[in-house]
């Protein structure tokens, strides 16, 4: 069967200059992609993850970084989805101290690529989520994706990881 994505065997890479919806609509039809959603916990089974601009939840990766500002390309109005379980772990472990989770969920409303992301397939936006699962993550955890994380930075910049 033919890959929606043209000849490249679906490789997202090979349509990056597509509309964000054709790409994600085609990235739905060829996957079976479980999607997750890292942030504040609370939530339960049957509840929606909702936009920033409806929750007035604050930014992660800006409170994390200790920025006003945000990422250009960030949507208030959408809801953040990746089909990495670790990503979203990484996401819930910023919410530190309070206890982030991780929600398995189902997209609602029409999927597009993350217009902010960096890495193409790596994050998608929708207008909200279903919870169909809840993952809490114990302090351990929650230690040691913030270690790495932090090293990672580290090395980034040129520091000592």
């Amino acid at each position: 069967m033919a890959s929606p994505l043209g000849e490249e065997g679906g490789s997202l890479l090979a349509v990056a200059s597509c509309a964000p919806s054709v790409v994600a609509a085609a990235h739905t039809a060829s996957t079976r992609v479980t999607y997750w959603h890292g942030g504040v916990s609370g939530l339960h089974v049957g509840d929606y993850i909702l936009p920033p601009s409806v929750t007035g939840t604050q930014h992660i990766l800006s409170v994390w970084d200790g920025h006003e500002e945000v990422r250009p390309g960030y949507r208030r109005d959408r809801v953040y989805l990746t089909g990495e379980m670790a990503v979203a772990e990484v996401f819930a472990a910023m919410c530190f101290p309070s206890s982030g989770w991780v929600y398995r969920v189902v997209p609602e409303g029409q999927l597009e690529v993350d217009p902010d992301s960096g890495e193409p397939g790596m994050s998608w936006v929708c207008a909200r989520a279903r919870i169909v699962e809840v993952i809490e993550l114990d302090l351990l955890t929650v230690i040691a994706i913030l270690t790495e994380v932090e090293q990672g930075r580290r090395a980034k910049a040129g520091g000592v990881a």
